[in-house]
């Protein structure tokens, strides 16, 4: 038997449903999603934090190749893939180039799927979980990212990994509804 290398990413599949409930109390404590999320990097021994929505498709490469990335260069705190989004067969591709900071001020240009140094993320405090609503945390993530590239201003910061997808369920980071306000809070 063959034993297969330790992979020294920590993968947490977090919660995430297509919409927020419209009747969803404001008092009501902080989202688990984000919590737990932030509880398990403080837990963690890993030195990476890979994060995707449950249900999401990984490719065998994503680990191992977004850890080679990150050992290599001291200056990149954070990977992603290129992701679909939606059903096994239907939805097409989303359109990703090189990472530009400039684009997170008008959209979470990383996406669901990322591999991010744990002691950033520790940095960085994790998530804010009040910037999730119900149990989705597409916002909470979009501005760890608007977090990361400000206390981190390097071009090569965050980076995108060309040739890797991952497949993704419809989630919040995608949605296009009633969420102007938040957008124009969070940017």
């Amino acid at each position: 038997m063959t034993e297969l290398p330790r992979c020294r990413a920590l993968i947490y599949r977090f919660e995430q449903p297509a919409t927020a409930p419209d009747d969803m109390d404001e008092s009501l404590p902080a989202p688990a999603s984000a919590q737990a999320l932030n509880r398990a990097a403080r837990e963690a021994h890993e030195e990476f934090l890979l994060l995707a929505p449950s249900g999401s498709r990984l490719t065998e490469e994503l680990s191992a190749r977004s850890v080679r990335v990150l050992d290599d260069s001291s200056e990149t705190l954070a990977v992603y893939p290129a992701h679909t989004s939606g059903e096994a067969g239907g939805r097409p591709l989303i359109s990703q180039g090189p990472f530009r900071p400039a684009l997170l001020m008008r959209r979470n240009t990383v996406g669901p799927v990322a591999v991010v140094r744990r002691r950033v993320w520790e940095e960085l405090g994790g998530l804010r979980p009040s910037l999730a609503s119900g149990q989705c945390i597409g916002m909470a993530l979009w501005d760890f990212w608007l977090r990361l590239v400000l206390a981190h201003p390097l071009p090569t910061s965050i980076l995108r990994l060309p040739a890797l997808l991952a497949q993704c369920p419809p989630g919040d980071w995608q949605r296009q509804g009633d969420d102007g306000r938040a957008k124009a809070l969070l940017v």
